[in-house]
Formats: C-alpha cells, structure tokens, sequence
C-alpha cells in the first residue's frame, strides 16, 4: 500500500497546491483585458514573461505531486509534468476564446511550454549540481 506521506508533503497537499496555481493562472485569463504597462514594448515583455514564469512554476509544482519530491527524478518524470503543463496551457489558450476583450495565441502556448521546459532543466541542473 502507498504511503500517504513522501518525500516533501502529502500527496493531496502537493496535488492541491497545482490546483492552486491553476487556478491563479484560471484567473489571470478570466480578465476580460489585462491592464497595460508602460510602452507597447515593456506591456509584451511584461505579460510573455508572467506567461513564461507561470508555466514554469505549474511545470516545478507538476513534477513534484507526479514524483512525490525532488529525488530520484527521471526524465519520464520531467516528460510527463511537461506534458501535463503543455495540455494546461492548450486549454488556457481555449478558454480565452470564451473570455470577452481575449483572444486565443499558439505563441503564447510555446512561450508557456518554453517557461515548463527552462524551469525543469533549471531544477535538473541545480539538483545535479547540488546533489555532487
């Protein structure tokens, strides 16, 4: 029987912490326009990078309920958070079609996937560095 209890956190804690986040993400799409910031320049920098960044964090989040911690991950592990970020980030794109004054962007799912992927292959280079 598993053990309710692993690595860092129980297993519905580390799970509800990505449905936390999801939902923060859910809510960030649910405006009907995000506010401006500054230039047109600085507003597309500004709002790819809270993309990139959200993604990254949902990816760090996956991979920790999916493998109950940080150790002994393998790269199936790492696949399999990166997919489930991607899928998430698909329907993030498709809900905004039903979200007034947003439109949907097959750009801003490669700039959510590219946030998932640097943010794995950080955690994978700081663990390896760090665990020598």
């Amino acid at each position: 029987m598993r053990r309710l209890r692993e690595g860092t956190g129980s297993v519905w804690g580390r799970w509800l912490l990505v449905v936390c986040w999801a939902g923060v993400i859910f809510a960030f799409s649910s405006w009907p326009s995000p506010p401006a910031v500054g230039t047109s320049l600085i507003d597309f920098v500004v709002k790819k990078s809270a993309h990139f960044t959200e993604f990254g964090v949902l990816a760090l989040l996956l991979l920790r309920a999916w493998r109950g911690g940080w150790r002994r991950v393998s790269l199936a592990d790492q696949l399999g958070a990166l997919g489930l970020a991607a899928i998430y980030a698909s329907m993030d794109e498709l809900h905004q079609v039903f979200t007034a004054g947003r439109t949907p962007s097959p750009r801003d799912v490669g700039i959510d996937v590219s946030g998932a992927v640097s943010f794995l292959l950080l955690r994978a280079g700081l663990y390896h560095n760090l665990s020598k």
